[in-house]
């Protein structure tokens, strides 16, 4: 065994009175990928996200948050996701049972603030991200979202640790 750090992880997915999921990997490509492998094997959508275009295509049918969700580049306190709710993105989310966001602390927290409020829409519910599993992954101790001649407190702001969906996070 090597002496890298494992990571473990455990989610546990109500349906119908039945609990599943279990994954344990050594690298967190492995383990996403390993998480996503047994959703979909279940049959289940699952929309894989990174920031950047290169991590996105680690992830098994990856695409960037911002393709897949419409939203600006540079988000700001009116961003919206920019798709209908009756639209076949819509009715994708409707459907998704998982989203995994890769480099998640590096996103500004006005564009998770923009995808909740659209997921939110779509499914009709008042529940964080329409009730649908989100892990957010990333080194939390690395980079933080650029904010352009952003001040210290201006660049604190901006990290998923203030968006108001925080305190419905459980961290593990």
């Amino acid at each position: 065994m090597s002496s890298g750090k494992w990571l473990i992880l455990i989610i546990e997915v109500k349906e119908d009175n039945f609990s599943y999921m279990i994954a344990v990997a050594h690298e967190k490509l492995i383990l996403c990928n390993t998480i996503i492998s047994k959703f979909r094997f279940d049959k289940h959508i699952v929309l894989a996200v990174a920031l950047s275009g290169i991590t996105s295509l680690l992830l098994p049918n990856g695409k960037t948050a911002h393709l897949v969700f419409k939203i600006t580049l540079q988000p700001n306190e009116t961003s919206v996701c920019f798709f209908d709710k009756r639209s076949e993105r819509a009715e994708l989310i409707r459907e998704t049972k998982l989203i995994i966001w890769d480099e998640a602390p590096m996103m500004n927290q006005l564009a998770f603030k923009a995808v909740n409020h659209r997921v939110k829409d779509i499914c009709d519910s008042e529940n964080a991200f329409g009730y649908k599993l989100v892990v957010f992954e990333g080194d939390f101790k690395q980079i933080l979202p650029v904010v352009t001649h952003g001040s210290r407190e201006s660049i604190v702001a901006a990290t998923v640790h203030q968006a108001s969906f925080w305190n419905d996070c459980r961290v593990m």
